[in-house]
């Protein structure tokens, strides 16, 4: 195989000017292109011009996004007034109760464990006279402890 293709060129100016695909490319739409075209464009170096750039990136690019810094103060803000406002009503003892230091917190213990006593179903397996194995229930007094609380 060729440095430039399957082509049969040697380098790449030989290779679009020895193409089958572009020679037809060039009849069908009868484009007169130098063969040396490539070279040509690529020694004159094209480049856009700036407001084309500028223009481009605007529409593609997305805006710069600000900084954090207006949220930052916001947020700050809030919480200084939020820690004045505690501020005040502890001072003033018109804080909700558990957010008051006099006295701690404590429930009452109203509560006893009883005994209760409750007749429930138990079932229990039997095995009749044919083999086959049947649930029957039987009643039975069951203690068990309960909390309770007045």
């Amino acid at each position: 195989m060729a440095a430039g293709g399957d082509h049969g060129g040697s380098g790449r100016d030989e290779l679009h000017g020895s193409c089958p695909e572009i020679r037809a490319w060039r009849v069908w739409t009868g484009v007169k292109v130098p063969e040396d075209m490539d070279r040509l464009l690529r020694a004159a170096k094209p480049k856009p011009r700036s407001d084309f750039v500028d223009e481009l990136e605007r529409r593609i690019l997305p805006e710069p996004r600000q900084r954090g810094t207006p949220r930052l103060v916001a947020a700050l803000s809030t919480v200084a007034a939020l820690a004045s406002v505690l501020a005040l009503l502890g001072i003033a003892g018109a804080l909700p109760s558990p957010l008051r230091a006099e006295r701690p917190a404590s429930a009452k213990d109203d509560c006893s464990i009883v005994i209760v006593e409750r007749i429930e179903r138990r079932p229990y397996f039997v095995t009749g006279r044919d083999g086959a194995l049947r649930v029957k229930y039987r009643r039975e007094s069951v203690r068990r402890p309960v909390k309770r609380c007045h």
